[in-house]
């Protein structure tokens, strides 16, 4: 006999499946939802718009590499350029307009693993992104929207979560 999950077990499992499926510590994800102070409403989204648009996820859509731990690899070891400057943070946050270039050991040899990342790992490149074959490199096109990201969460559950422990 399965006993009642309690209220703060389910905002627990809530807050674990954010945490988990973008690979944050406590720390981070506390940092993230305390950055922006707005309406409870328009803060998740927000929180999941910032979460989105880290360069560790821009690459995973792009079809770099297939799992986060990759992308997270490629870039602290400096083998990407951000409109022509080297970024070696897997947080960096990307804003729309950004080019994103991928080389090995600093030289002009680029990854040719766009192409055939997307027929290995079977990936679709988001709308919101664009990636250029010939010249080997991602744009961003616009901001994420509520509609693209594939996470199910409830949302009022992480807040309720933060609200209590983290005393928001």
């Amino acid at each position: 006999m399965k006993k009642k999950k309690s209220g703060y077990h389910i905002c627990l499992e809530e807050k674990q499946k954010l945490r988990f499926y973008y690979d944050l510590t406590d720390k981070q994800l506390f940092r993230y939802i305390d950055k922006k102070k707005i309406s409870l409403m328009g803060r998740i989204l927000l929180l999941l718009q910032l979460l989105e648009m880290r360069l560790d996820r821009i690459l995973l859509k792009l079809g770099i590499s297939p799992n986060i731990f990759g992308t997270k690899k490629i870039i602290n070891q400096g083998h990407v350029i951000i409109n022509n400057y080297m970024v070696n943070l897997s947080t960096y946050c990307c804003i729309p307009g950004d080019v994103i270039n991928i080389i090995i050991k600093r030289k002009k040899i680029l990854i040719h693993g766009f192409i055939t990342s997307i027929y290995i790992y079977h990936q679709i490149i988001p709308k919101y992104l664009t990636v250029d074959f010939l010249q080997y490199k991602g744009i961003i096109n616009q901001i994420i929207n509520e509609k693209i990201i594939d996470l199910k969460i409830d949302d009022l559950f992480i807040l309720e979560y933060y609200y209590y422990n983290a005393k928001l």
